[in-house]
């Protein structure tokens, strides 16, 4: 559950930063390419980091009470992983229920998903993978335009033993 929720914020990070290299995109339009079809799996990343990762909003938590009713008989044996796995499971599933159009439609997958459910699991399992599949692509296109034209901040090669002395001296001024 740590590394999918790593995942998660490292695809929101690159959804967060594509508004910034946007601006590049009419000198180098093969990253705008990569990204614009699999824009709406990187919201959805976004809005999992927001709503499931980062701190849990009480509202998913009231809808995932609703939605599984058993969470309320399996929340008191918190301190058991398998238990904590299967309450992650289920906030996942319902963050991603929950993120749907205002007349109730999903916005990346066609239905609801149940992630105890091997086919849905499998769906939810592509998603992630062609999202980040195509972040490495973004950003292997992005770094192909930028490297190039980023000016080093100083002309002298970095130096390790350079960098531990600074590290030992007192700081002054």
């Amino acid at each position: 559950m740590l590394h999918l929720k790593s995942a998660l914020v490292t695809l929101a990070n690159v959804c967060d930063f594509e508004a910034t290299a946007r601006a590049s995109y009419k000198e180098f339009a093969k990253p705008a390419a990569v990204f614009k079809p699999l824009r709406k799996q990187f919201e959805l990343a976004k809005y999992l980091r927001n709503k499931f990762v980062g701190h849990i909003h009480p509202e998913l938590l009231a809808k995932a009470l609703e939605w599984q009713p058993t969470l309320r008989q399996v929340l008191p044996s918190g301190n058991d992983p398998r238990v904590m796995l299967l309450v992650n499971l289920w906030l996942l599933e319902t963050a991603i229920n929950t993120y749907v159009e205002s007349d109730g439609t999903h916005k990346v997958f066609a239905s609801e998903l149940d992630l105890m459910y091997p086919p849905d699991w499998e769906r939810f399992a592509r998603y992630l993978e062609s999202t980040i599949r195509g972040g490495i692509e973004y950003l292997v296109l992005i770094r192909e335009y930028w490297a190039p034209r980023a000016v080093p901040v100083s002309p002298e090669p970095f130096s390790i033993e350079a960098a531990l002395r600074a590290g030992r001296e007192p700081h002054t001024g």
